[in-house]
């Protein structure tokens, strides 16, 4: 709505309509700005208005055949949808929406009366939680998967109390929803991936921090999850439509967009959307000073490493935004500080604090300042520097916590030196990071933890723990990748399957 109404006039000027589509918006509304030549809104509601408008029709039914109902029908100027067809799509942040978030399904869902199931999440959950890692089950942290130990299916058997009717009854079923809660207990927890908001389960978006109060989670772990907090179970929902920014973006005519870290991704882009990749010279030189990574032997250490940081710039007053990747580490960060005596608790940018995004926003750049977020940072948020700062250094970035891509490194330092402004970038890590711990031996991290406990500036450790990180992300990507052509492999294979159709792109 803010982009439309600041570029409406010179839309205006040369003869085009703009229109914006918001999330409170009714369909009528929604219908004026689609009908406009030019249309702001954001790609999850482009894309659920496009659900929403599948299941209004026939989803056989071709645009010209929905017309003539509409004529028979006697009604010549409109047709049962919102929007007029997928003609160009511009995308800011393009590689956030096709690549980030490609395979994020985006669902409609309608409620189904399910007693059973509401006793059977807290039932799966008194089970999982007495569970334990490799006497009952084995843990694939790099897939994100559990397999149950012959131990562990007839504890579950012998304990889980659900209800003997209906789908509980089969064997198959009970330790399928007992699998679901020790995901729950191992992948899914409070201030990382989920926040509580008034006593609801709500969201996290992994790629960019933020809340995601509309979306939950498939086949009862979002139930499984209401349960291991305490909260009441609500009744599972049946999904009646999807599609993913992957599968959508492919429906439109033509896709372009812009993004500063479109670089890295441009072949897997031209490989599934066939878009060309351009790069555009910078309006200004960039000043940003590169300071580094280091390596610390454990999260104490690096803690310590970032105080030290924190006051030199402090005290000489640079401001500072330091970066985690969890609400948990991010409050953890702020406390950590406000015990040394640095500012930190009242300007803490994460889920949680998202009301308050413009007011932290607007003082990140001032003499001195000490701002701690999420990757809520690393995107749309230009940090404009107080008068005088400059000569300090201009804003100095520190990410505190590994990255699965380089790319989202690269967002997040962006927030430093920008249109010519100078800064200042660095990263402290602690060797026993979650992105180690998921993808490197406990081996591998002893020796690097002994080679830096023995000297912490040993540059054989310092390079070491370099190469470590690029594994790492590389062990993401490749992973990350395989599961996008997953899903544009199954995208076309039913494409092909229900080639005897007359689907439209509409």
């Amino acid at each position: 709505q803010r982009d439309s109404e600041y570029l409406e006039p010179f839309f205006r000027k040369v003869g085009l309509s703009v229109g914006s589509v918001l999330g409170e918006d009714k369909d009528e509304d929604r219908t004026r700005a689609y009908s406009c030549d030019i249309t702001y809104t954001t790609a999850k509601e482009v894309a659920a208005d496009y659900l929403r408008d599948r299941l209004r029709t026939s989803f056989n039914q071709g645009v010209s055949t929905r017309r003539l109902n509409q004529l028979s029908r006697g009604d010549r100027h409109t047709l049962p949808t919102v929007q007029r067809g997928l003609g160009i799509a511009l995308i800011d942040e393009a590689d956030h929406a096709l690549i980030d978030e490609a395979v994020t399904p985006l669902i409609i869902s309608k409620p189904v009366e399910s007693d059973t199931f509401e006793e059977a999440a807290p039932a799966a959950w008194a089970v999982a939680r007495t569970l334990e890692p490799e006497v009952h089950y084995q843990i694939n942290r790099s897939f994100k998967t559990i397999t149950l130990l012959e131990s562990g299916v007839e504890k579950i058997l012998q304990e889980i109390k659900l209800p003997q009717r209906g789908i509980w009854a089969g064997k198959q079923r009970r330790l399928q929803i007992a699998r679901q809660a020790l995901e729950a207990k191992e992948f899914f927890h409070k201030d990382e991936q989920y926040i509580l908001e008034d006593e609801k389960i709500v969201i996290v978006d992994a790629s960019t921090g933020r809340p995601m109060p509309m979306r939950s989670w498939q086949h009862g772990l979002h139930q499984i999850i209401q349960a291991k907090e305490g909260l009441p179970v609500g009744g599972v929902a049946d999904t009646i439509a999807r599609t993913s920014f992957q599968s959508f973006f492919r429906k439109y005519q033509k896709i372009c967009g812009a993004s500063g870290t479109l670089r890295e991704a441009a072949s897997e882009i031209w490989r599934v959307y066939h878009v060309p990749f351009v790069r555009v010279p910078r309006n200004l030189p960039c000043a940003r000073q590169n300071r580094g990574i280091v390596f610390c032997e454990n999260i104490e250490s690096r803690d310590q490493a970032l105080l030290r940081v924190v006051k030199e710039c402090y005290e000489h007053g640079q401001p500072v935004l330091i970066v985690a990747r969890t609400v948990s580490q991010s409050e953890r960060t702020a406390a950590l500080l406000n015990r040394a005596g640095l500012p930190g608790i009242e300007r803490v940018l994460n889920a949680s604090q998202h009301a308050r995004e413009a007011s932290i926003i607007a003082l990140a750049g001032h003499k001195s300042a000490v701002t701690i977020a999420t990757g809520m940072a690393g995107r749309g948020t230009d940090i404009r520097l107080e008068s005088g700062v400059e000569k300090l250094g201009g804003l100095h970035v520190i990410s505190i916590e590994a990255n699965e891509s380089f790319r989202v490194d690269r967002q997040l330092f962006g927030r430093s030196a920008r249109q010519g402004d100078p800064g200042s970038v660095r990263s402290i890590f602690a060797v026993n990071d979650p992105l180690f711990m998921t993808h490197l031996s406990t081996v591998i991290i002893s020796l690097l933890q002994r080679l830096l406990s023995v000297n912490a500036s040993s540059k054989i450790a310092q390079f070491l723990g370099f190469l470590m990180l690029k594994y790492c992300q590389f062990r993401a990507r490749i992973s990350d990748t395989n599961r996008r052509r997953l899903m544009l492999l199954s995208d076309e294979q039913i494409k092909r399957s229900m080639g005897f159709t007359s689907m439209d792109r509409s």
